[in-house]
């Protein structure tokens, strides 16, 4: 008997590409076009996530995760 798993290859999530975004803002924009840029970002992202990251107090980059939840299947009809 082997207690060794068995490797079961994962099933990689697809990326489905949102509508095109304007181009972030360079790194040493200032704070008010990144607001906006943020702001563009967070009203176009129904279900997700947004996070921003920061390198020695300035934003480098903008990162949005957006989840497509599906609707509930309709219910089954009794036998």
């Amino acid at each position: 008997m082997s207690t060794e798993k068995e490797s079961v290859p994962r099933r990689r999530a697809r990326h489905r590409p949102s509508a095109p975004a304007s181009p972030a803002p360079a790194a040493s924009a200032p704070i008010e076009d990144w607001l906006a840029y943020v702001q563009t970002k967070v009203e176009s992202v129904k279900f997700g996530s947004l996070q921003i990251v920061v390198h020695d107090g300035r934003i480098t980059q903008v990162e949005s995760t957006e989840k497509f939840r599906l609707p509930p299947p309709p219910p089954q009809a009794a036998p």
